[in-house]
């Protein structure tokens, strides 16, 4: 993973999340609300993956509900763009599968993402990755989804194969 910064924008850099195809993924502080959020940054100057990234932020910044990851800013940070979203401190899906998790719970869960996905689906956004990497169980048991970054919103759709 790339050198951590100290800050990006107005948010103080805490520790790295994770890293994947588009950028870094970071935990920092916005200390004029004293709350944590996750931030996306893009690495890399394609033009193409810019243009998916500012979709990612305008797909999912303009849902609201609370089974979809809020969205709170987009900027940009030495030239990259980045994404300012609600931390959720939880665990993937996708680690949960293994668990002792019962059905009930399963079932749920299952029921909170589907909600998420028909809100996106009324607000013509399609979220094109829905994986257990992209599902988010938070510490109270509140399903959300997340990372729309090849999600088509409307009549765009500017992603790749």
């Amino acid at each position: 993973m790339p050198a951590v910064p100290e800050s990006i924008g107005k948010y103080r850099v805490i520790r790295p999340l994770g890293e994947g195809g588009m950028g870094a993924v970071f935990v920092a502080h916005d200390d004029g609300i004293d709350r944590d959020v996750a931030i996306k940054l893009l690495r890399g100057q394609d033009e193409d993956l810019r243009r998916r990234f500012q979709t990612e932020a305008q797909s999912a910044g303009r849902l609201r509900h609370s089974n979809i990851v809020t969205i709170h800013e987009f900027g940009e940070y030495q030239g990259e763009p980045f994404l300012v979203m609600e931390f959720i401190e939880g665990n993937t899906v996708a680690s949960l599968i293994s668990s002792s998790m019962d059905v009930r719970n399963r079932l749920g869960l299952l029921i909170q993402l589907c909600r998420g996905l028909a809100y996106a689906h009324r607000s013509s956004v399609v979220h094109r990755d829905i994986k257990p990497t992209n599902l988010m169980v938070d510490k109270e048991g509140v399903a959300k989804i997340v990372d729309f970054g090849i999600a088509r919103s409307g009549s765009r759709d500017l992603t790749m194969t």
